[in-house]
């Protein structure tokens, strides 16, 4: 029995010596073939972004009017949410508003606030119209998503900018511009004939310019662990109206204290 196997060893021996530009042709081959599938595969992907571009470009002049209208009713949703306590505008207020341009640095905010009861009164409502303006905004902790250079998260078609990258975010100055009205009759945008035919108080009751400043810090929510928004804020806000900053001007003792108004809430980010 040992013999055959010698001879079996030998024989498979030979084969191997005797036939090496066979196998090394076999190799070749099954490598070329594998290059021709690489490169079929790489011309297919080019071939289908090809005619992905082709389709693009061939839209008809209504479909591309389609798709800036589907792009324009996107961005009236909003994106914002917000409750504020007192601050001018009602015992409590609540709404909805946008954010956008560069670095989300604009706010846009429609509020609808609750005035409570006072001497035996009915409660009113009003209604607010807010503009906020966030020049300055820095970053706080890890950054969760990634670095500033590498970063592949984008909002919309813009990268994110790096202060929402980071686990919270600092605004230390918030500029707001408001116009608020009541609804009552009790009030008037007008001033009635029977003030000395409209020329004693020379100003609407009915309707309020509001200044304010405040700041505002943000927690941004990391991405696995959204469910209805992606940023919690809560800010404060001192404010003031045209009637007080007027009243204080020519009066001595009416002070910054006296016209000033602190109003505190919480804003919402949706996405």
């Amino acid at each position: 029995m040992k013999w055959r196997e010698s001879i079996f060893e030998c024989l498979l021996l030979w084969c191997c010596m005797a036939c090496p530009n066979e196998l090394r042709a076999d190799v070749r081959a099954e490598s070329s073939a594998e290059v021709e599938d690489a490169t079929l595969t790489m011309n297919l992907v080019s071939t289908f972004t090809d005619l992905d571009m082709l389709a693009e470009s061939a839209q008809t002049r209504h479909e591309r009017e389609v798709a800036r209208m589907y792009r324009r009713w996107l961005s009236i949703i909003p994106n914002l949410g917000v409750f504020q306590y007192a601050g001018n505008i009602g015992a409590g207020s609540i709404g909805l508003g946008w954010d956008y341009g560069k670095h989300e640095r604009w706010e846009t905010l429609v509020l609808v606030g609750y005035v409570p009861r006072h001497h035996n009164q009915k409660g009113d409502v009003t209604f607010t119209l807010r503009e906020n303006l966030v020049p300055w905004s820095l970053g706080l902790g890890t950054r969760r998503w990634a670095q500033p250079v590498t970063a592949t998260y984008t909002y919309g078609r813009e990268r994110l900018p790096w202060n929402r990258r980071a686990f919270a975010s600092f605004e230390p100055a918030v500029f707001t511009v408001s116009l608020s009205t009541i609804f009552d009759d009790q009030f008037w945008v007008k001033e009635p004939e029977k003030y000395n035919g409209g020329d004693y108080y020379r100003f609407s009751s009915k309707v309020r310019l509001h200044l304010g400043f405040g700041s505002r810090l943000s927690l941004n929510v990391p991405r696995e662990h959204r469910k209805h928004s992606d940023r919690l804020s809560i800010y404060y806000e001192l404010s003031t109206y045209d009637l007080a900053i007027i009243s204080a001007i020519p009066s001595k003792k009416i002070t910054l204290g006296d016209i000033l108004c602190l109003g505190v809430g919480v804003q919402l980010k949706f996405f």
